[in-house]
């Protein structure tokens, strides 16, 4: 485990966290992709209450973020 503390105090901790940043920021951007997708196939038939109940999921899910 000593190196494991050495490991975590000479930039361990950043390399984690960067993990953990890219990981989030993916899953973010294929969400809101295919949460884009489903309102441009919406405009095709014009249908602006599920367009806009799909805006306020979309930014309801990037505020619980």
């Amino acid at each position: 485990m000593n190196w494991l503390s050495k490991w975590w105090r000479s930039g361990g901790r950043e390399v984690v966290r960067d993990g953990l940043l890219d990981a989030t920021t993916d899953r973010v951007r294929k969400e809101i992709l295919v949460r884009l997708r489903l309102l441009l196939s919406m405009l095709d038939s014009l249908n602006t209450a599920e367009i806009r109940q799909e805006l306020i999921r979309a930014i309801e899910y990037v505020e619980g973020l």
